[in-house]
């Protein structure tokens, strides 16, 4: 089981909420895409700063005259620290873009893990008056009865 941070913002012109789901932990896209790991996932600074930083370790080693062992000994040691920290920074990045946490669940897969978050959100929403109906319709959900999954 893994933790993953539900996270949902607001669209106005149709009143619609988007919702994200983003593991905690080791990200492996990350550690082996890098530059493409960050701009499929939409976050361009990051991709940018990856993208200028690897050229430049490498015109670095070469004008050092490293062993080209110790320039992959580098990047590899980047990469390792871009794995720990891309999921951070992608629920940093969906914050900064008007996106809420809204809860953290426990979930074997991406798919349990988005399945908890949105019937936790429309329990919550069926607290408030009138609040799962609208959640249901702009989602395109039905209200779920208690214990049903």
């Amino acid at each position: 089981m893994r933790d993953h941070a539900i996270l949902m913002r607001e669209r106005h012109p149709q009143g619609a909420r988007e919702i994200a789901v983003v593991p905690y932990g080791f990200s492996w896209g990350a550690f082996l895409f890098q530059a493409l790991w960050a701009l499929y996932r939409g976050v361009w600074l990051t991709a940018i700063v990856l993208l200028v930083a690897g050229s430049a370790v490498s015109l670095l080693a070469d004008l050092l005259g490293l062993d080209p062992l110790a320039g992959l000994a580098v990047q590899v040691a980047g990469a390792l620290v871009l794995g720990l920290a891309a999921n951070d920074m992608r629920r940093f990045e969906l914050v900064r873009r008007g996106y809420r946490l809204c809860a953290i669940v426990a979930a074997a897969s991406l798919a349990e893990a988005e399945t908890r978050g949105i019937r936790a959100l429309v329990e919550e929403a069926g607290e408030q008056p009138g609040g799962a109906s609208e959640i249901s319709h702009s989602q395109g959900l039905q209200p779920l009865a208690k214990g049903s999954m």
